[in-house]
């Protein structure tokens, strides 16, 4: 199957929480997988660093996702706004 065409039974959308013990296979192993599985967006979590990286498949390749303010809003699962604010908070409550 060509690089980033939807394959039946893919989820729209894959959320990783980035572990210290696990940086590399995170950031760039399950991005080229998921990528290549032709997995919509994919969402980097990282607790220690506070911060959130959002991915849209854009011609078969992952692209940045850009958001502004205190939400993101999801393409893959429509209506689905996710609280930045919130997730912050979270952040810091660990």
């Amino acid at each position: 199957m060509p690089r980033g065409r939807v394959r039946p039974g893919s989820p729209g959308c894959a959320s990783v929480r980035i572990s210290p013990d696990s940086r590399s296979l995170d950031r760039e192993t399950k991005h080229d997988d998921y990528e290549r599985a032709g997995v919509q967006e994919y969402w980097l979590i990282d607790p220690e660093q506070e911060t959130m990286t959002f991915y849209r498949l854009t011609r078969g390749r992952f692209a940045e996702a850009p958001f502004s303010g205190d939400a993101y809003e999801s393409q893959a699962v429509p209506g689905f706004r996710l609280d930045l604010a919130k997730v912050r908070a979270a952040f810091r409550s660990l």
